[in-house]
């Protein structure tokens, strides 16, 4: 199986509800892919366990925070700078995924719905592979 150019992200459901709604347009990482990602599959933690949106990434930068906080503040970084710094405690740099195209799944999904594999989500992030690339589109298809 080859991978593809998406990868499934696990998002706590309150960023999740402000990604959806277009109030948060980028997305923090302390760690991100070493490939090239052009989109990523929201997961929503719990309690909400649920695959829920899908977006692509506009762009992709990597940088110190107050450097990725500059460049996310007139964009819509959905957290404070407080919150920002927090989360990035013990990091020199870290990534800025900047969102466009947001959907919201037609349905939410369990996660086995697309990876029957998979019992738990990814800490991270996880590429998905080019056949579950396929299956995430047919879901999307009208």
């Amino acid at each position: 199986m080859t991978s593809s150019s998406t990868a499934l992200i696990s998002i706590h459901p309150e960023h999740v509800a402000h990604i959806l709604s277009g109030e948060k347009r980028i997305e923090f990482r302390r760690t991100w892919a070493a490939r090239p990602v052009t989109r990523i599959l929201i997961y929503s933690t719990a309690p909400e366990q649920r695959l829920v949106g899908i977006a692509a990434i506009k762009n992709t930068v990597r940088e110190t925070p107050r450097a990725l906080w500059a460049y996310a503040k007139p964009h819509g970084p959905g957290i404070t700078l407080e919150h920002l710094l927090k989360y990035f405690t013990g990091k020199r740099t870290g990534v800025a995924l900047h969102l466009s195209g947001v959907r919201r799944l037609k349905k939410p999904l369990a996660l086995h719905e697309l990876l029957p594999r998979e019992s738990r989500p990814p800490q991270s992030f996880r590429y998905l592979t080019s056949v579950e690339e396929s299956k995430l589109q047919n879901l999307l298809s009208p």
